[in-house]
Parts: C-alpha cells; structure tokens; sequence
C-alpha cells in the first residue's frame, strides 16, 4: 500500500503595448492534481485496512482553470488608470466511502484610479476603486441532491498615502464590502438569502529611521 499524487502546472502570459502610455496584461493557467492512497495515509491505518476485508481507499482530483486580462493607463503626469477582468473554474471529485464532487465558476472585475501629486518636502498618493465580483458553486455527492451556493457582491475602497519630509509616511483609508448570497443547501439543509456587509477603516504612521530601519504603527 501506497500514497501517491501528481501535480501539473501549465501558465501563459503575455503582455502588449498598443500605444503609447497602455499596457494589456493577458494570463491563462491550468493546474491539475491527483492523489491516491489505497491503504491509508499513515502506517497503522494501512496494516489496519490491509487486515479488514473493506479496505478504504481514496482518489482526490483538483482542475483548476484561470484567465484574466489587466488594462493599464497612464494619463498624463498625476493619473492612473487601471482595470482588469478574471475568471475561475474549478472542478474537484472525491472518492472515498461516497463520490463527492465539487464545481465552482467566479468572475470577477474591477477599476482604480490613482493620483499623485508632489512638493518639494510633501508628497501624497490617492487610490479610488471599485471590484465586482459573482460566485456560483455546486456541491455533493454524484447522484443525489447538490448544493448549490451563489454570490454576488462588490467593494469600493479609497487609501491616501502621504509623505513628509522623506521620513514620516501618514496612510488612512476605508473599504466597504457586500455580498448577497442565495443558498439552497442539503447539509445541512437550508434555503434561503443571506447579507453580509463589511466596513474596514485603516490609518497608519511609518518613520523611517535610516535606509535601513523603520518603526510602524497600524490600526
């Protein structure tokens, strides 16, 4: 008796420059992973199974498949501009005692823009973005009544980074997440709607004592 598992990677990226100040970012990735253990995953759960005529085995396989694309604008000294689009599959099986499967499809999108501004002792950096984003999976065992899990949501977020002095480093910032999501699970059983909202406020303060030491705090 044997564990056993095998891994396998496959990216591809690219990145293009139709004009002057834009830049497109294309990625694609696949990855798959099997694994086996026929008589158990330790030493005395092997010779345990090895004795009992209804030796438990297990197979677990992993495909998970990715592409995205990241726009980048830069208009003129002060402006930046930057967007991207992504999507996710993966679809993973078990089998042990039952088959369990497991698929899930996401997409997901988003644009920011940033700022900056400089003066001769001063200098600040202000981020402002907005990220969509869908989720649907469907879980269980082959055969019988799946669960299906869905969620749609978004964020917007703001940060201001500001420089004083080429020592001092003042960052505050808030983000604000909701997420609404349509449940119709068989375990446990429940059907119905659910709301999650989600406030996250961040101020912090850097000194940069040399090139080589800085002190922080963060809330």
């Amino acid at each position: 008796d044997r564990t056993a598992a095998r891994a396998t990677t496959s990216h591809l990226a690219t990145t293009w420059t139709p004009a002057a100040e834009t830049t497109v970012e294309v990625s694609a990735s696949h990855h798959e992973d099997t694994s086996h253990f026929p008589g158990g995953l330790t030493n005395a759960t092997v010779e345990r199974d090895r004795r009992n005529p209804g030796s438990f085995n297990g197979f677990f396989q992993d495909t998970i498949s990715t592409v995205g694309a990241t726009l980048t604008r830069r208009l003129g000294e002060a402006w930046t501009l930057v967007g991207h689009l992504d999507a996710r599959r993966w679809e993973s099986d078990s089998t042990t005692t039952s088959t369990f499967a497991n698929l899930s499809q996401s997409r997901s999108g988003g644009l920011r823009v940033a700022h900056e501004w400089q003066r001769p002792s001063v200098s600040a950096t202000t981020v402002v973005g907005l990220e969509l984003y869908e989720d649907k999976a469907t879980t269980g065992t082959r055969g019988a009544a799946l669960s299906e899990s869905n969620r749609d949501g978004g964020a917007a977020f703001i940060e201001e980074t500001l420089k004083l002095f080429e020592r001092w480093i003042l960052t505050a910032g808030f983000r604000y997440d909701r997420s609404d999501y349509e449940e119709a699970l068989t375990f446990p059983t429940f059907e119905g709607t659910l709301l999650f909202n989600g406030r996250s406020p961040k101020v912090g303060v850097t000194y940069l004592v040399n090139d080589r030491a800085s002190v922080y705090a963060s809330w």
